[in-house]
């Protein structure tokens, strides 16, 4: 009976020993994600196979449960999703960080070949740490990594192993984890219990405590991370690492002193270094003398960048600042781009209110805002109850005084001595609020000195104000120059308004003068409506010239036209009025044909007949430049005489400089080039002792190129159009801005810098398509400049397309001669773009408009062209005489221009019957004294060069 009992008992035990229940249990645990439950049941059954019948797994179950360890794909679930958010990037732009972007890809890309990289980022708040580093992640997470970031928050300290259990816990999903140790798993769930409720079959952790038990669950940690990396690599991101509790960060430095052949990388992020930092993240900052580290500092936006930023933020509002508040947002702002969003969206709200706009300006209220910076908030408000009385006293005098907190005798204004203010912005740079910027200390960003305003008591800040006030006024009668507009803007706030006024016009001319006319802007439209009679008439004059100052010209006639019955009383006020306003009409140039040369002779008249110089001065200024524009040698031999009949003895330096560079303008277009050189060289040297950088500064810049372009010196003209270029970009007037681009393009071309020659080019139909001039020769030149540069790199379809960009500017050219030049870039390009018959076509168009050329710089280009249409045709006693006429003043042409002629006379007829000179020679001379790129774009353009 025994025996038969034992025979029962064996059969019941090879039943449950059956490899078809095995199988179907492992693929019930597997196909619900469940592999550990799976592997652990085939282990206890592999173990009592082999215990009470001594056997083992067939091949195919062994096979089965090496595949789920390693997730294979028979039957494995789908594949996991990024484990970041991808849609969170769609239709924003990754602006500037291209350099920092590119050590985490490096790093990562190192990690990926088992040679393992990190990175630590800093930089002060808002300035792009986490979305530099989430922007990484997607981009990893795409490519099949695996991602887990955390958070860190200062209240979240104290709690052990807060950090390192979030990035635990984020990963759990992940398809790796489940082939990580059971006894592994155990020693985690010990501190993350979600682990237990998703591996239900867990064994129990060991029994330890203390350190032990601390050890036991970063190997657990360790394992985890290691089992998903089995499957794919590892992207840890810790936010604000500094923030973490300290246990989190002991396992942190233990995993990246221990991983170093591994598909891991960490991202750690932080603010640099500052007081109160925890042992164990100062450990971490210095390791990097020794950890597989990468510091990246992210330093703030470029203002190229800013710009960019600012036009992505507001452009779903369909709306964007005048360049006053633009500047006033990227100021405040200064290169941050939490900040700038922060700004940008509080003006696409709350308008003039705005933050950035309200605190500088010349109101002695200061209005109140829905806006929230919350993450400056919140730094202020931990930061406040620590700092000593002292210190916040000072905190508060330095958001006052802004860029005067280095003055720190000013500090006696809250009672403090030298040594004690030295102490409480000593302490305040070790926080962090401010920080040394080589010429002193400054606020970190302009956001936090704005917040730090708003929380000052109002009438605390009007004390602060009033006794500021006191002591500039003193300093400004010891013979120290304190700007007017700062002045004004304290006088202002502490409610002195009567004294402001004339600080505020003072301070105004200062900014337009020094290249600041936004800030003059500024200042004045925020004062206007505390001011009455002739102070507010000159004040809104002062504010049609900044608007000009900055290519706003619509803008300034708005401002002209407002001045309304007040300014009719001050004959002199009117008088300036009026020339404002011909100038602006002058430089819109929308006016017919017939209307401005009208109103050239009106300049004239002003700059002889009225009252007062600056109106005179300003005249003669803007009808030498109107016609030169028109090109009629009578309009400009007349605002030369009215030039020359003002009295330079009479006139400071500034107006003296204006007259000189009105004058060099008019010998520029009459080819008197060396004449015009140097009184374009008087006019800088005059703007230079009064350190003007205004517009005038940028026409001189950009008349002394145009001058040695006009010479063949293309290279000499390169810097002074530089420099005319970025002041014209600190200024924000795109007409300026595309007159030097356009002209850099040409200098670029000549001598043969292709990518250059594009860079300008583009650069100057992208100002031009800003300043509101659809026919201005500007426009069609730097449209034919982005062809011709195309062609240069051999981009044809794009050079074609920058040809129906010069087309339109045809359509819409008003001048003669613009029309003309405009035909004959059309000329050119066909040509080289092989189409001869076009190219012909083109320059009938332009001859139909004239035969003789209308503008001196495009001489040459009629004497080649009708060169080539005669050898091409057959008769050349047309172009002879042309030929000869300007032969005959060949001195009077631009040196390119002189080559095409002697060129075209040297291919028509070699020996020239007047003085029995061989052309042939002076044609060589004269394309030596140019780049050897000329040479070959004559060639090109279809002229024989001579032997």
């Amino acid at each position: 009976m025994s025996r038969v009992m034992q025979l029962a008992d064996r059969l019941l035990a090879l039943d449950d020993l059956a490899e078809e229940g095995i199988r179907a249990k492992m693929e019930a645990f597997a196909m619900q994600g469940d592999r550990i439950s799976a592997l652990r049941t085939f282990a206890n059954w592999k173990a009592r196979l082999a215990v009470e019948i001594s056997a083992t797994p067939s091949d195919i179950l062994e096979a089965m449960a090496t595949r789920l360890r390693r997730r294979g794909a028979e039957i494995s679930p789908a594949p996991a999703s990024p484990s970041v958010q991808t849609e969170h990037w769609s239709g924003r732009r990754f602006i500037g960080r291209a350099a920092q972007y590119r050590v985490l890809t490096e790093a990562w890309e190192s990690a990926t070949q088992l040679n393992t990289r990190h990175v630590l980022l800093t930089g002060e708040t808002g300035i792009g740490k986490s979305t530099l580093a989430m922007r990484f992640a997607t981009s990893a997470a795409l490519e099949g990594a695996a991602v887990a970031r955390v958070q860190c928050f200062e209240l979240e300290q104290r709690i052990p192993f807060g950090m390192i259990s979030s990035l635990v816990t984020s990963l759990l999903d992940q398809p790796g984890v489940v082939g990580t140790a059971p006894e592994s798993l155990a020693e985690v769930a010990r501190i993350i219990p979600k682990i237990r409720d998703r591996f239900r079959n867990l064994p129990l952790p060991r029994q330890t405590e203390g350190e032990a038990a601390r050890l036991l669950f970063a190997e657990g940690c360790f394992a985890i991370f290691e089992s998903i990396m089995d499957e794919q690599p590892l992207i840890l991101i810790v936010d604000d690492y500094p923030r973490s509790d300290e246990a989190s960060l002991s396992v942190l430095h233990m995993l990246l002193r221990r991983v170093t052949h591994e598909r891991l990388m960490m991202v750690l992020a932080g603010r640099p270094h500052e007081a109160g930092e925890p042992a164990q993240a100062a450990r971490i900052r210095r390791g990097i003398e020794y950890l597989p580290i990468n510091r990246v500092e992210i330093p703030p936006l470029s203002e190229d960048e800013s710009e960019h930023m600012l036009a992505a933020v507001l452009e779903s509002t369909g709306k964007g600042p005048r360049p006053p508040v633009r500047r006033a947002i990227l100021r405040t702002a200064a290169g941050n781009p939490m900040a700038l969003e922060l700004l940008a969206q509080d003006w696409s709200v709350h308008g003039d209110a705005a933050l950035a706009v309200s605190l500088p300006a010349m109101r002695s209220d200061m209005p109140t805002t829905a806006f929230e910076a919350v993450g400056y908030d919140r730094l202020i408000d931990r930061m406040l109850p620590a700092l000593s009385p002292r210190t916040r006293a000072a905190l508060y005098l330095a958001a006052i005084l802004g860029p005067r907190l280095n003055d720190i005798e000013s500090f006696s204004i809250v009672d403090l001595t030298p040594a004690q203010a030295l102490a409480a912005t000593s302490e305040l740079v070790t926080r962090r609020v401010l920080r040394d910027a080589g010429a002193g200390l400054e606020f970190t960003n302009e956001l936090i000195r704005a917040r730090l305003y708003l929380k000052i008591p109002s009438a605390a800040r009007v004390r602060l104000h009033d006794r500021v006030v006191d002591r500039l006024l003193v300093a400004l009668g010891e013979g120290n120059g304190i700007p007017g507009l700062e002045i004004s803007w304290h006088c202002m706030r502490a409610r002195r308004r009567e004294e402001a006024a004339p600080f505020l016009m003072r301070g105004a001319r200062e900014a337009i003068l020094h290249g600041a006319p936004d800030e003059a802007a500024r200042a004045l439209a925020s004062a206007l409506g505390q001011l009455k009679g002739r102070p507010k008439v000159e004040a809104t004059l002062l504010l049609a010239e900044s608007y000009q100052e900055m290519g706003e010209l619509r803008a300034s006639l708005e401002c002209l036209c407002d001045m309304g019955a007040s300014g009719q009383s001050d004959a002199n006020l009117i008088e300036l009025a009026d020339t404002l306003r011909m100038d602006c009409e002058r430089q819109i140039g929308v006016a017919s044909v017939q209307h401005l040369v009208s109103m050239v002779s009106r300049l004239i008249d002003k700059a002889c007949t009225d009252s007062t110089l600056t109106s005179r001065v300003r005249a003669a200024s803007a009808a030498a430049s109107l016609a030169g524009h028109l090109l009629q040698p009578e309009l400009l031999s007349a605002a030369r005489d009215a030039c020359d009949r003002i009295s330079v003895k009479e006139l400071s330096s500034y107006e003296s400089g204006r007259i000189e560079l009105a004058k060099a303008i008019t010998s520029y277009h009459f080819r008197q080039n060396e004449k015009g050189l140097q009184e374009a060289l008087v006019a800088a040297r005059l703007l230079q002792a009064v350190g003007a950088m205004d517009t005038t500064f940028v026409q001189i810049q950009t008349g002394l190129g145009a001058i040695a372009c006009a010479n063949g010196a293309y290279a000499d003209g390169i810097a002074p159009l530089e420099l005319a270029y970025a002041t014209a970009s600190r200024l924000d007037n795109p007409a300026l801005m595309c007159t030097a681009a356009s002209n850099l393009a040409l200098c670029f071309y000549r001598v043969g810098v292709s990518e250059s020659h594009l860079k300008w080019a583009l650069t100057a139909w992208d100002r031009c398509r800003m300043d509101g001039r659809p026919g201005s020769y500007d426009r069609l030149h730097s449209s034919a400049q982005c062809s011709l540069a195309y062609l240069g790199l051999g981009e044809t379809k794009r050079a074609i397309t920058a040809r129906e960009w010069l087309r339109e500017c045809t359509t819409d050219a008003r001048l003669d001669w613009v029309r003309q030049a405009a035909w004959l870039y059309e000329a050119d390009i066909a040509w080289l773009l092989g189409e001869k018959p076009r190219a012909l076509s083109a320059v009938n168009q332009a001859l139909e408009i004239s035969r003789e050329a209308l503008s001196l710089g495009f001489v040459g280009r009629i004497a080649r062209w009708r060169t080539v249409q005669s050898l091409r045709g057959g008769g050349t006693e047309s172009p002879l005489r042309f030929l000869h006429t300007w032969y005959n003043q060949i001195d009077r042409l631009d040196a390119f221009d002189q080559a095409e002629v002697l060129c075209s006379l040297a291919q028509l007829e070699p020996i020239v019957p007047a003085g029995g000179s061989d052309v042939s020679v002076q044609a060589r001379t004269a394309l030596g004294r140019l780049p050897m790129a000329c040479s070959k774009q004559i060639r090109a353009l279809g002229l024989r060069l001579p032997d």
